[in-house]
């Protein structure tokens, strides 16, 4: 069987008893029977910790282990997992089993599997009023909003990010959207509107962050129309200028997010965020941190 994580949902589950029990999940990044939860907004949580060998050095025999690996300093840290979540447990002779689709820590969309269900879009609640204002409706351009928090707060955001790109004909509306897009790849005009529409950083610390050489990025920038960028490079400026959306809806402002991203983080062992941003583990630990700024936790 292997290791797994434990996991509680507080988020309303459509099977009757179903938020009462503690479920399993192999999909989680720990897989050490670390504990999960989703809340009621639909976040992620993992509660994090710290190992310390607490063992007696006098015991004998098995004893000598006990405590080798206790667990201190226990305190709950938002997940920014993105993919499947798959969650299941067992009451009696009945199973139930769940299939959450995560994106940047949040619940979007959720499959009962057992008992069979229907997939629904889900529509946590999020710190932006229903109502879109002018300059939301303008980066929405004509994408239709449902009337739900949840959905109108993720459309918002991609919407941001293809403001960014200069490039409002994406019309990302879902995770699944965006893989295709990133698959068939970007137009090239992205990349040099993401380089020179970022006034705080120079254009070689962004393109060491996106790994485009100078001769590669000299050719790109002469011919915008020519051939759409690789998946690789697509998936890469997507995801820089997806960090600098965060930081700006974190941080309030775009100016205010270049300077951040250009500035030494105590979060990050003082290392500035866009020179970790060149791996996809150091832009994992950049979002990390955005999100738990996000939520009042620095460290």
């Amino acid at each position: 069987m292997g290791f797994y994580d434990t996991l509680r949902c507080h988020f309303p589950l459509p099977v009757a008893g179903a938020n009462e029990q503690e479920f399993q999940t192999k999909s989680t990044p720990a897989q050490l029977c670390d504990a999960y939860e989703i809340r009621t907004d639909g976040t992620l949580w993992h509660q994090a910790y710290e190992m310390e060998d607490r063992s007696d050095p006098h015991a004998k025999g098995l004893g000598r282990f006990a405590g080798m690996a206790t667990r201190v300093n226990q305190r709950w840290v938002p997940e920014p997992m993105s993919g499947e979540l798959r969650f299941y447990t067992f009451r009696g002779a009945d199973i139930f089993e769940f299939v959450g689709e995560m994106m940047s820590g949040r619940l979007v969309a959720l499959t009962t599997v057992t008992p069979p269900g229907p997939r629904q879009v889900v529509a946590p609640p999020a710190p932006t009023s229903e109502e879109p204002s002018v300059a939301e409706r303008d980066a929405l351009g004509d994408r239709t909003v449902y009337g739900v928090v949840g959905v109108h707060a993720r459309l918002l955001h991609y919407a941001r990010v293809e403001q960014l790109l200069g490039e409002k004909s994406l019309h990302i509306a879902n995770p699944i959207d965006l893989h295709d897009r990133i698959v068939a790849g970007l137009p090239r005009r992205t990349l040099v509107q993401l380089v020179e529409g970022l006034t705080c950083l120079q254009a070689n610390e962004v393109l060491k962050a996106l790994n485009v050489r100078p001769g590669a990025w000299h050719r790109i920038a002469a011919e915008q129309t020519g051939p759409v960028l690789d998946p690789e490079c697509s998936a890469r400026v997507w995801s820089l200028a997806e960090t600098f959306v965060q930081a700006e809806e974190v941080l309030g402002g775009r100016e205010d997010a270049e300077r951040w991203m250009a500035a030494p983080a105590i979060g990050l062992n003082a290392r500035r965020p866009i020179d970790l941003m060149a791996t996809p583990q150091g832009t994992e630990l950049v979002k990390t941190l955005l999100l738990r700024m996000a939520n009042g936790v620095y460290a």
